[in-house]
């Protein structure tokens, strides 16, 4: 078989298993092109306020980023929600909401670089406690044309505040230092570890909080901002602290505040991490080697020479008070 034979050959077979593992049924000319159509959505950024046993709307806004027009569909769904912020799809309707949320029906057109505004419409009931609730949706863009079309679905939630006092509680620990280490004792330019915060209550809290970096050889701090972040009930997340000293061998001190509600909005609780570790560049640990040796060598060279100076002069002084006795023996 010649190479343009191969060619022909393996074009056909690639082909062939696209067209089967996209399950179209249809033939290898069917197959067209491959056509992504991209969408965005957004959600208010803090939760809604609502208030048992009222009905409240939720905007939601879907965007067409693309050069041409795209049909979608908005329909719920029910959302896990993991640890560090992760968001899993059930694939089914949410049991909770499902019949409390309405969404908007049927297929919506958004224009090229544009998009629309979509109102769901939530019934709050009367017994449920206080807490941060979150309805899940996606939004999917409805397939035209022939051929293999790749369809970017994407998933979101909206967050709803049911007011009333509630028990919130968190803890925090600073784990590390990362890197090479021996207990307080870092070899590097800055110190890294990472702050866990962990949801120990049975609601929903938002949190934030800073790092100020401070050493020995500097007092102004240095701050990190740990942003406006939400952990469901026995979960956590996780966020990356860095401290770099001033010079080469330095005390570097984390002091980590994270600040979250109390048993109501107005109020708020802190906790506050203190950690101080010993950062040393490694070239300052050879510098250091290298200036023992020098001062050792320096010292050493020294103490020779007088070594044998002295050594000398003592052989010298038994040889004169001889001849001193033999010349007195003789008078």
């Amino acid at each position: 078989m010649d190479l343009h034979a191969r060619k022909r050959l393996a074009f056909a077979l690639a082909t062939a298993m696209i067209a089967v593992a996209a399950g179209t049924g249809a033939g290898v000319a069917a197959v067209q092109a491959a056509t992504s159509r991209s969408i965005a959505v957004g959600v208010p950024t803090d939760p809604v306020l609502v208030r048992p046993g009222e009905a409240s709307e939720l905007p939601i806004r879907v965007i067409n980023p693309g050069a041409t027009a795209v049909t979608v569909m908005v329909k719920g769904e029910g959302i896990r929600l993991g640890n560090d912020g992760h968001v899993a799809l059930t694939g089914r309707p949410d049991p909770e909401w499902s019949t409390r949320a309405s969404f908007p029906a049927g297929e919506l057109t958004i224009q090229p670089q544009s998009y629309v505004n979509v109102t769901v419409t939530v019934h709050v009931p009367a017994h449920l406690p206080p807490n941060l609730y979150f309805i899940g949706f996606v939004v999917t863009p409805v397939a035209s044309g022939s051929g293999v079309v790749q369809i970017n679905q994407i998933a979101s939630f909206v967050t709803i505040n049911l007011a009333g006092p509630r028990t919130r509680s968190l803890t925090a620990t600073v784990e590390g230092p990362q890197g090479w280490h021996i207990g307080t004792f870092v070899l590097g330019s800055k110190v890294t570890g990472t702050l866990v915060v962990r949801n120990t209550g049975r609601t929903a809290v938002q949190f934030w909080g800073e790092n100020n970096v401070t050493s020995l050889f500097r007092s102004d701090p240095v701050e990190q901002r740990i942003p406006v972040s939400l952990v469901p009930a026995g979960r956590y997340r996780e966020f990356r602290l860095s401290g770099a000293g001033w010079l080469p061998v330095d005390i570097v001190t984390l002091g980590v505040s994270v600040t979250y509600p109390g048993r109501t909005a107005v109020s708020t609780r802190q906790i506050l991490i203190t950690r101080s570790y010993w950062v040393v560049a490694p070239w300052a640990i050879l510098a250091f080697l290298v200036l023992v040796a020098l001062l050792a060598a320096w010292w050493a060279l020294p103490h020779r020479q007088h070594s044998r100076s002295t050594s000398r002069g003592r052989v010298g002084r038994p040889a004169t008070d001889r001849l001193w006795v033999k010349s007195r023996s003789r008078w």
